[in-house]
């Protein structure tokens, strides 16, 4: 599979406007230059659009319009995004003093965990106002002593529990 063309600067699209309304075609300018004659054809109806004076039938967005659709799906993405941390969250958040971070980690690794998520780790960590860093120093820590202890006590006492016919 090929890799795509990095766009055509501005300066260059401007130049074969100003060549195709001088009188030249778009078919003369691809033969010339290179670039197709549809993409010559397009730069040429969005430069009407963006002078005010669109051709027929070639009504849409101006540059300037089509760039600040682009910024607010950007942020509309963003903000459903943190607003689904938000709702999965369910009151970590809103807690006015936070004892245990580890329930908002562990809330950050089980949407990690889920493939069908698109929310980032870093955007849960931000939303859920723990650090990125403090994450995956979590994530990859070993368990403690503390903690290997418990639950070798915590299999201890089911063992007894069985044997006692749990009662």
């Amino acid at each position: 599979m090929s890799k795509p063309k990095p766009p055509y600067p501005a300066e260059y699209r401007q130049q074969i406007v100003e060549l195709a309304h001088a009188g030249r075609t778009p078919a003369q300018l691809s033969r010339e230059f290179g670039p197709t004659a549809q993409s010559i054809a397009n730069w040429i109806s969005q430069d009407g659009r963006d002078c005010g004076t669109p051709l027929p039938g070639k009504d849409g967005l101006t540059t300037a319009e089509r760039e600040e659709l682009v910024r607010l799906r950007r942020e509309n993405r963003q903000i459903k995004q943190e607003r689904d941390i938000l709702a999965k969250a369910c009151g970590l958040v809103c807690r006015q003093k936070r004892e245990d971070v580890h329930a908002a980690l562990e809330l950050v690794s089980a949407n990690q965990a889920d493939a069908s998520n698109a929310l980032s780790a870093r955007g849960m960590c931000k939303a859920l106002k723990v650090s990125p860093s403090g994450y995956y120093d979590w994530l990859h820590r070993p368990p403690s002593a503390r903690a290997m202890a418990n639950l070798v006590l915590t299999e201890t006492i089911r063992k007894a529990h069985q044997d006692s016919d749990e009662t």
